[in-house]
């Protein structure tokens, strides 16, 4: 069983962020899935978090007690959800909104929102930062978050976040290749 938090401010797609991750792992993988999402009574700026927990086998918990890994895209969000991580857990963490870090979790600082401006919308950090976890961890294959990205966004956003998993995956694995190699 693999827990999972996600964690960011309000309008940055945490909610989104989990719904794609808990569809890849559930529809596309065939695993067991819960998802479970809150956010504070600020609808844009409070915090905000997705929990996704992804299994071969059922899960008899409603929420993550202890993550194995997190993905942060606002200081706020880490400060206050690197207590639900393991100890050692990975907290993959956007290096432009999360300066700050926790000798807690391992931290794994990611560059999302600089490749999502890069490749034309700040919009799609979430996105790219969902690839980056999962050509590091190999938690979620690339095709079931490609196949789940197609359900869930319109159209017209399609190519942009197609394109910004595919860079954030791209850039995950090669992290995942220094740290090996």
């Amino acid at each position: 069983m693999i827990q999972i938090i996600i964690g960011g401010r309000g309008g940055q797609g945490i909610q989104f962020a989990g719904h794609v991750l808990a569809r890849a792992a559930c529809i596309y993988m065939n695993k067991y899935v819960i998802q479970v999402e809150s956010y504070g009574a600020e609808a844009r700026g409070g915090e905000s978090r997705s929990e996704v927990i992804i299994s071969d086998e059922e899960i008899p918990l409603v929420g993550v007690v202890e993550a194995d890994y997190g993905i942060m895209l606002f200081q706020k969000a880490y400060d206050r959800y690197v207590r639900k991580m393991k100890r050692n857990g990975v907290i993959f963490a956007d290096d432009v909104y999360v300066k700050k870090h926790s000798d807690y979790v391992k931290n794994l600082p990611i560059p999302a929102y600089k490749i999502a401006l890069r490749i034309g919308s700040p919009l799609v950090m979430n996105i790219v930062s969902l690839g980056i976890f999962a050509g590091y961890t190999s938690v979620v294959s690339e095709e079931a978050l490609s196949r789940a990205v197609k359900d869930l966004v319109r159209k017209e956003y399609l190519d942009l976040n197609l394109h910004a998993l595919k860079i954030g995956v791209k850039y995950g694995r090669e992290l995942r290749e220094k740290k090996e190699g």
